[in-house]
């Protein structure tokens, strides 16, 4: 008797399902300043095949990785001027052109698709919004990002479905629904888009600040009814009424919390939009003895400036779209959990949403228009910058070292302030 193949419910937004990888025709494909690991399976494939510059080649790009901890990351891509060697001329792949599609690697399958285990029954899917075609799909629907649930029949030759993912809740693990809540909580005020966005954050702030010390007293009774009550009042503007308007003027402040956003900007990995922010933020920065660029306060005032003069105008003139870049975040990297292995508090969490807005507007206020180039594509293509630094690093450290610079840090002030 065959073997009855198992079902699973998959939650996803919408637009999930209309995604496949458009090739050469991106216009900013992962083939370039991108680490690509190479499975050991397809490793082995690529050194075996009989074509010598296929493998002469082979030998040239990829370089085993000896300290892989698994078969995922048996071997890695090396890159040639920040392409990768078997990318062609066109933007086209060569392993796929020669090989097939089954002989990509499942990096290379898998992005920019992520997967979520809630339990043995019920997955969650989504897109990084790294990638541009997914970026596009997920902000330009004119309308608040939607979810669905199918039921999957697993297939065996799904390489996503046969991943680990991304977390694994047993049904019985301790306070789990009231845990589950506080995420969809979230969700469901970054979507209350009658309310200014940056109001919509500042609530998620106070909302898991409140929790978290819920959670530290033990009183988990107490928090689905703090939720509702915080939902309610979000939506009615009540919970926050006036709290940016008696927020003191503080230059200092501003400055300091516009820190970390501006040096996590200035130190990405993809070289041309580093040197295209530094072209607008250089002449403002201080020297340091090793010659290189600090930013100091002289340009932390000018990206501060740029951010509220043309960053914010922008963000209000495509606020659904930018609604929905967050709205995928919340669901895409399981936030408010999102590094909570690594010591990450849920304020702490609230902090990195806070700073992803304030990254977008220094974004939207120094990087040049590019020729040709409309102000929705220009969304894309920055938005697609932004999720490539907050979604392939660890932002959860970095905020908890450098809160610890200031004692009897206020999260929801340090909040308050990237988002003013």
């Amino acid at each position: 008797m065959p073997k009855k193949t198992k079902t699973v419910t998959i939650r996803q937004p919408a637009y999930y399902k209309e995604f496949s990888c458009i090739g050469p025709a991106c216009t900013d494909n992962c083939c370039h300043d991108w680490m690509v690991t190479i499975d050991k399976k397809h490793y082995l494939q690529y050194m075996g095949v009989a074509d010598h510059a296929f493998h002469e080649k082979c030998k040239k790009a990829i370089l085993r990785n000896k300290k892989c901890k698994g078969t995922g990351d048996y071997a890695v891509m090396q890159l040639d001027s920040g392409r990768c060697i078997f990318q062609d001329p066109d933007g086209g792949c060569g392993i796929f052109r020669k090989l097939g599609e089954d002989a990509l690697s499942d990096t290379c399958t898998i992005y920019p698709r992520r997967q979520v285990r809630m339990d043995e029954d019920h997955w969650e899917r989504s897109l990084s919004l790294s990638c541009q075609e997914a970026a596009r799909l997920a902000l330009l629907t004119g309308k608040p990002l939607e979810f669905e649930e199918i039921t999957y029949a697993i297939d065996p030759n799904d390489r996503l479905a046969s991943s680990p993912g991304k977390l694994s809740w047993a049904k019985d693990a301790p306070h789990r629904e009231e845990l589950l809540a506080v995420r969809e909580t979230c969700l469901e005020i970054i979507g209350q888009h009658h309310r200014p966005l940056t109001e919509r954050i500042l609530a998620i702030g106070l909302a898991l600040r409140t929790v978290e010390r819920y959670a530290q007293e033990g009183n988990y009774a107490r928090i689905s009814l703090l939720l509702k009550e915080y939902t309610a009042q979000s939506a009615s503007g009540t919970l926050l009424q006036g709290f940016f308007e008696r927020l003191p003027e503080d230059p200092a402040t501003v400055r300091w919390a516009m820190l970390l956003p501006a040096k996590h900007l200035m130190s990405t990995e993809r070289k041309l939009e580093r040197l295209e922010m530094f072209e607008t933020v250089g002449p403002y920065c201080e020297m340091e003895e090793d010659k290189k660029a600090a930013v100091g306060p002289k340009a932390l005032d000018f990206i501060t400036e740029r951010a509220r003069e043309i960053g914010d105008p922008f963000i209000s003139r495509h606020a659904q779209a930018v609604e929905n870049y967050f709205s995928n975040y919340i669901f895409s990297m399981f936030f408010p959990f999102t590094y909570q292995k690594d010591g990450c508090t849920l304020s702490y969490h609230a902090v990195m949403l806070a700073e992803q807005y304030a990254m977008l507007r220094i974004l939207l206020g120094v990087m040049p228009q590019r020729e040709g180039e409309d102000e929705e594509q220009r969304l894309i293509r920055l938005v697609a910058i932004l999720a490539h630094i907050t979604q392939h690093r660890n932002l959860g450290l970095d905020v908890q070292n450098f809160a610890k610079q200031r004692e009897n840090l206020d999260t929801l002030a340090y909040t308050a302030y990237m988002l003013r």
